[in-house]
């Protein structure tokens, strides 16, 4: 009803439904704490604090990139 935990959910959701990746490096201010729900909702390879700041390293939905804009440091290579 409050909406508390529905970007988890919907990232949930969405890596079951869209097996589809994007491999990226995002810094996320902690204040942004549904953008960090979404963000680890994705497969994250590494995840850790850095100031004020969380650092999520994995792999992401591509209909997400829009969203992520803003926080993305780098897109990663895959081999």
């Amino acid at each position: 009803m409050t909406g508390e935990g529905l970007p988890a959910l919907l990232a949930e959701l969405n890596n079951r439904i869209r097996p589809e990746r994007e491999f990226m490096e995002l810094s996320v201010p902690h204040e942004r704490r549904g953008d960090r729900a979404v963000a680890r909702g994705g497969t994250s390879d590494r995840a850790r604090l850095r100031g004020r700041e969380s650092q999520v390293q994995g792999a992401h939905s591509p209909h997400l990139h829009e969203e992520f804009a803003p926080f993305i440091v780098q897109e990663l290579q895959t081999d």
